[in-house]
């Protein structure tokens, strides 16, 4: 089995990840993953680099949660969001889809979270309507206990967010990060979806590997809301 260790200023910084060079004593795996979703809640950006060699670093992104079944009390947001370049929204009528429209971002019996990010139309136009293999990492200071620092990188599938579910997840954006760059969907910046298939994190004291399953869980809380 190959080990790989990747000291490259993003995902390790010196000493971490090799916890026989460490002083102190290895985090357990619980910490890791408090550390983990610690830093997926809070961090501001993250890096992608994807199977044909592109990095993007410094990337916008939120975790979105499957969404439930709408019933008749569910309205839904109206459109006061974002609006991608070339739509209008004038009212009720026209307020962006929720509840069945995210489905597709999910499928039948998908993943119950996922990662969203807004990238340069650039980066949109490189995957057109595919998807690729990609790692998405983010690292920084964390202040979960026996943790000071951490670095989390998925690994999983990149591709453009399907055009009927844009204005929905841009309002998810938009909470987390309210910028006017959400106005130019379809002009300078697209929304790209990672489907998860792994997950590795990093401290000082080790690193654990995470399954499909587990990597996921990272991206929401407890209740199963996303973060």
């Amino acid at each position: 089995m190959l080990e790989e260790y990747v000291v490259d200023g993003m995902i390790d910084q010196h000493d971490a990840g090799h916890p026989s060079i460490s002083t102190r004593t290895a985090p357990t795996e619980a910490v890791h993953v408090l550390a983990a979703r610690e830093l997926v809640h809070d961090a501001a950006y993250g890096s992608l680099v994807m199977w044909g060699g592109w990095v993007v670093h410094g990337l916008r992104f939120a975790t979105v949660a499957a969404p439930t079944a709408a019933g008749p009390a569910s309205a839904g947001p109206t459109a006061t969001g974002p609006t991608p370049a070339g739509t209008e929204a004038t009212g009720p009528a026209d307020a962006v889809p929720t509840g069945s429209e995210s489905l597709d971002l999910f499928g039948a019996g998908g993943a119950p979270a996922r990662i969203v990010l807004l990238a340069p139309a650039s980066v949109g136009r490189v995957l057109g309507d595919q998807d690729q293999a990609c790692r998405f990492q983010m690292c920084g200071p964390v202040r979960s206990d026996g943790c000071d620092w951490v670095s989390v990188v998925f690994g999983g599938w990149v591709a453009p967010v399907a055009e009927r579910s844009v204005p929905d997840l841009a309002l998810h954006l938009a909470d987390r990060h309210p910028t006017g760059d959400l106005f130019e969907l379809g002009g300078s910046w697209v929304l790209l979806d990672i489907e998860l298939a792994e997950a590795t994190i990093r401290t000082r004291g080790g690193c654990v590997q995470l399954d499909t399953d587990d990597a996921v869980n990272l991206l929401t809380e407890p209740s199963g809301a996303g973060l």
